[in-house]
């Protein structure tokens, strides 16, 4: 049977055939733009195409933060649907933060993108900016700075001078020194350095006024000893300028360090001593002693001037030993010796001449009977 379309129906199959062909190219493209991943994105120029046609190719890129480990990054529409990308992105590494004076990183928490370093001070410095810095697209985001611990002004010493002359305070690890004005000693230590806390140590020395111990030394004659009276007196440089002088006292300055003068040296009998006066001999000095001709020493033959005024060791003695080193109404011993020979053999002789008239004697008896 054959079919005659009219206009009427020609207008219907057309209009039939362009939906068929509408639906068919509908179901083949792509209606929306790829899916992507946290660290994935679209590159500019793929965000631009709004057109996602069957066949349509666009670009994928890692995202601020990341960085392409491996593949193109290419995807497809195809049937409808888009091919997977082959895009494998990675966190950016910051590496360790730059180095800075005084100034290191705790970095147990990584180098990351997106992970914190704690920022830390040398001893003796102090932290200015942020306490952690956090690695960014960018690198490490963060300002931060180490400065030396600025001590106080350093203390004053009275009656003392220092090095530090100012304006500026000392910074740790400096020190300050001191020193003593003229007239005062110093006590403790001659410097003090700038600690981790502000302060100093050790703590600052003392300028005390110098003194000095003097021996004073009073003498009275008794008989012909001399006996010395001796006087401790610690004076101080204001005191001094006070003082005056007096006959029963030294008039050396008080100011000046005095020996300690020890009494008038003992006599030895039968002994003569290096000690010839006026002066008495002073802490230190020795004596020495020897025996006049024909005596002999016992003890020590010299003696010491000691801290208390008095001698050390005790003073020797001279002994008329017979016999020993004497010339005293007496002869050398060689001399005795001598004549003690000589009286022996006159002894022997005489012997011998009694015993011959003896024999002499006895021969004239005989012959008288």
């Amino acid at each position: 049977m054959e079919v005659v379309l009219n206009a009427s129906g020609l207008r219907k199959l057309r209009s039939l055939l362009l939906i068929h062909l509408f639906a068919v190219n509908a179901a083949a493209d792509c209606l929306t733009p790829p899916t992507t991943q946290h660290d994935t994105d679209l590159s500019e120029k793929s965000r631009m195409v709004d057109d996602y046609r069957e066949g349509v190719q666009l670009q994928l890129e890692c995202v601020s933060g990341y960085v392409r480990k491996s593949g193109t990054g290419n995807t497809t529409c195809n049937s409808g649907n888009w091919t997977k990308s082959d895009l494998i992105c990675t966190r950016k590494d910051c590496g360790p933060p730059r180095d800075q004076p005084h100034m290191k990183f705790n970095l147990s928490q990584g180098t990351l993108f997106g992970d914190a370093v704690q920022v830390l001070c040398d001893k003796g410095y102090l932290l200015s900016g942020v306490t952690f810095k956090q690695c960014l697209s960018f690198g490490w985001f963060g300002k931060a700075n180490c400065f030396a611990v600025v001590c106080k002004t350093p203390p004053e010493v009275a009656n003392g001078l220092s090095s530090w002359s100012g304006p500026k305070n000392p910074k740790y690890g400096e020190t300050v020194q001191y020193s003593c004005k003229e007239g005062y000693t110093l006590f403790g230590n001659s410097s003090i350095t700038c600690d981790e806390n502000g302060g100093y140590s050790p703590g600052p020395p003392e300028c005390k006024e110098t003194t000095s111990t003097v021996t004073i030394a009073i003498s009275t004659s008794h008989r012909n000893k001399l006996a010395t009276t001796q006087i401790a007196s610690t004076v101080s440089p204001s005191q001094e300028a006070a003082s005056g002088s007096s006959k029963e006292t030294a008039t050396s300055s008080l100011s000046s360090f005095q020996a300690v003068v020890c009494k008038t040296p003992p006599e030895v009998a039968n002994a003569s001593s290096s000690w010839s006066g006026p002066k008495n001999p002073k802490y230190g000095e020795t004596v020495q002693y020897s025996c006049k001709e024909g005596y002999t020493l016992f003890g020590n033959s010299s003696i010491t001037c000691d801290e208390n005024g008095g001698y050390s060791p005790g003073p020797p003695e001279c002994k008329d030993v017979p016999g020993i080193n004497t010339n005293k109404e007496s002869v050398s011993v060689p001399v005795i010796i001598s004549l003690t020979a000589v009286f022996l053999v006159i002894i022997i002789v005489i012997g011998f001449l009694y015993m011959l008239h003896q024999k002499k004697k006895g021969n004239h008896a005989v012959q008288v009977v």
